[in-house]
């Protein structure tokens, strides 16, 4: 089965998950990498390679990043060449709970990621247009 790593600045992945869980439960395919105030880029590059060593298999990881050019996200795109992952920038709970439900259903990490993002983008609604406005 793919699993899903989520790499973010400070606090961020591990506030997810238990957000994610609180409305679905636990969840044995989720993993945090936090980049906290002292980690260099080599050093947040180990703490994933170390993680996907770990956890990887013949499914692949799907990474989601917290913001494009942000370390975690550069440091997981250090990982594109070495491993079977896929990686989404902009994690949010919708993008998040996405995946959870999608993973089920999908052959691999490639099709996952192509679901995800799919499914993310319509999560993003301005609301007053959305109920007031007429279409």
């Amino acid at each position: 089965m793919v699993k899903i790593v989520i790499a973010a600045h400070g606090n961020l992945a591990k506030s997810l998950i238990n957000s994610v869980e609180l409305i679905v439960g636990k969840q044995e395919n989720l993993y945090a990498i936090s980049n906290e105030k002292s980690d260099s880029l080599t050093q947040l590059q180990d703490k994933i390679k170390i993680l996907l060593s770990d956890i990887i298999d013949q499914d692949g990881v799907l990474i989601l990043t917290d913001m494009m050019g942000g370390s975690p996200n550069n440091a997981s795109c250090r990982m594109l060449d070495d491993f079977k992952v896929e990686i989404i920038s902009g994690v949010n709970l919708p993008m998040l709970l996405s995946a959870i439900f999608a993973i089920k259903n999908s052959q691999d990490v490639s099709q996952l990621a192509d679901k995800v993002f799919t499914e993310s983008q319509k999560s993003i609604i301005n609301i007053r247009k959305a109920l007031f406005e007429k279409k």
